[in-house]
């Protein structure tokens, strides 16, 4: 069986991460929005777990947010924390979606924009 492995402290992100930043772009986020995102998407994805898909497994490992302040997105990456939210919440609740031959459409915002995945280099 194949394992594909998912780590999220820069992949996913929750929304209770303080009042008025949702339209903020996550380039732009200082390192206390950065931690506080992290520390929620933690709490979103909860536990560790592995999902089986198809005779794939996928794990879902929640972030070691310890070092989250001095993580950060891309200049070029402006998708908002909105977005970013979004597509966090549909893997969390669907790991096998990562899996298809397109992005769960919440994620197509992130996996679209060319700053975000490195391809405006």
């Amino acid at each position: 069986m194949q394992k594909l492995w998912m780590t999220a402290c820069v992949f996913a992100f929750a929304a209770a991460c303080g009042g008025g930043i949702g339209d903020k772009a996550v380039s732009e986020l200082t390192a206390d929005e950065l931690v506080e995102l992290c520390e929620d998407t933690a709490a979103i994805l909860g536990e560790p777990r592995t999902v089986s898909c198809d005779g794939i497994d996928v794990e879902l490992t929640p972030p070691d947010c310890s070092d989250a302040a001095n993580e950060a997105f891309p200049a070029g990456c402006k998708i908002t924390v909105d977005q970013y939210l979004a597509c966090s919440e549909a893997v969390a609740a669907d790991p096998c979606s990562v899996l298809g031959e397109s992005p769960p459409a919440a994620c197509v915002p992130l996996f679209s924009d060319p700053g975000c995945t490195g391809d405006d280099q």
